[in-house]
């Protein structure tokens, strides 16, 4: 039941004291890791629901993963101004 934390935040975090990234670039890599461990539980929701067979919890999952993504892709675009 991996939850997407300690050895791969370790991974993460190593490549900073060693190869002198800046934080910005960390912060970055950071990012990219919540953001995954986001999408991978949206996924693993849809999935429990269909294996339980629960249609319409799978659909509300599958309804709440496209909210997510949306939000994500928003908050993702460059800001005009």
């Amino acid at each position: 039941n991996w939850d997407g934390k300690g050895a791969e935040a370790v991974r993460f975090s190593v490549p900073v004291a060693t190869t002198g990234d800046s934080l910005a670039r960390y912060l970055v890599r950071f990012e990219h890791l919540e953001r995954s461990r986001s999408v991978i539980a949206d996924h693993s929701k849809v999935l429990e629901c269909i294996e339980l067979r629960e249609p319409e919890a799978a659909s509300e999952a599958m309804r709440g993963h496209l909210q997510h993504a949306r939000m994500r892709m928003l908050e993702a675009r460059p800001k005009s101004g």
